[in-house]
């Protein structure tokens, strides 16, 4: 098998390349803005690797080594990058190609190896060349990508196209300029360019405090469903976590303390930190949330309980003796969980 020049190569690539010609409106002005070149090539690689992802993903196969290593397109979205085969700035035309590096030869197989030589080619007549003002056009690009490919591979391709008033694009195939890309008409360029919604947000969650009259369940419990509440006398929305801290129960490494009644405690925000005062206990915690400030809480019971109930009396003096008294008094039970 004879081996093909480099030269040989790249006049190959060039006679399958992207010929985009952008000619500025003004009068006078023979070569574009360098801007102008940048913003279009980019346009068109977005759009390119857009189209790249989506013909990629439309294979089975490819889809499942996708799903298991996304990198395998990363891989031949690098070896399907587009190139400048050649460029002239005074006419600003320019040729874009792939090359396909011989490393890939041992990396992917003869379909993906198919598939590389003929996407390019693909995308040059489908998207960028093709008459975004046909229907027919519209109608395969409708029923072949979905509404988030369509926006990605073709909304850059009407960005590059502008609206006429400083530059106009003609594309072809290789040497010969082919047509001069328009914008779709109104009507058409909501298919190329459709609207994405996105998906409404969950309700966010209300702290409200509510004054209701409601049944008792049979372990004497209030019953809050729908039928349970038989009339609301009050309801207001709380502006932050301000509501009571009343617990009965409190847990802190691997410790459950069940007591015999709820806590009264008061909980306020100051400077953006949430404070807990419990008077009884002479307990005072802050966290920058309510529930740092709860689990502070829970570990100066915690404290409280090792330091004076589970020490001997003689240890103690006579405010301490006290304080164990009380605590004592109010734990019902402690559970120690594994």
């Amino acid at each position: 098998m004879p081996i093909e020049s480099p030269n040989t190569s790249l006049e190959s690539q060039r006679a399958e390349a992207l010929r985009l010609h952008i000619e500025p409106v003004e009068s006078g002005q023979q070569a574009a803005l360098a801007s102008t070149i940048a913003r279009v090539l980019g346009d068109v690689v977005s759009s390119y690797e857009s189209f790249l992802l989506a013909e990629f993903l439309k294979n089975d196969t490819f889809k499942s080594a996708f799903d298991s290593n996304p990198q395998v397109f990363e891989a031949i979205k690098q070896s399907l990058a587009l190139r400048a085969v050649d460029l002239s700035f005074a006419s600003c035309d320019v040729l874009l190609a792939p090359s396909l590096p011989a490393a890939t030869a041992e990396l992917f197989d003869n379909n993906v190896k198919e598939w590389e030589r003929s996407i390019f080619p693909t995308y040059r007549d489908e998207v960028v060349t093709a008459d975004l003002n046909d229907p027919t056009v519209a109608g395969r690009v409708l029923e072949r990508y979905t509404i988030e490919q369509r926006a990605s591979i073709f909304r850059p391709i009407i960005a590059m196209i502008g609206d006429g008033s400083k530059y106009t694009i003609n594309v072809g195939q290789g040497t010969r300029a082919v047509r001069r890309l328009r914008r779709p008409q109104k009507e058409l360029l909501r298919v190329y360019t459709p609207k994405i919604v996105a998906p409404p947000a969950p309700p966010a969650d209300r702290n409200i405090v509510a004054y209701m009259k409601v049944l008792t369940k049979d372990n004497g419990a209030p019953d809050l469903s729908r039928k349970g509440i038989k009339e609301v006398f009050y309801v207001e929305e709380m502006e932050n976590d301000i509501y009571p801290f009343k617990p009965d129960t409190l847990r802190y490494d691997g410790y459950v303390f069940i007591l015999n009644r709820k806590l009264d405690t008061q909980v306020s925000i100051e400077d953006g930190l949430f404070f807990i005062v419990c008077e009884e206990l002479d307990i005072t915690v802050w966290g920058d949330s309510r529930e740092a400030s709860e689990q502070a809480f829970s570990f100066s019971f915690y404290a409280l309980y090792l330091n004076y109930v589970m020490d001997e009396d003689d240890n103690l003096d006579e405010g301490a003796l006290e304080l164990k008294q009380q605590l004592s008094s109010l734990i019902q039970s402690v559970v120690q969980q594994p």
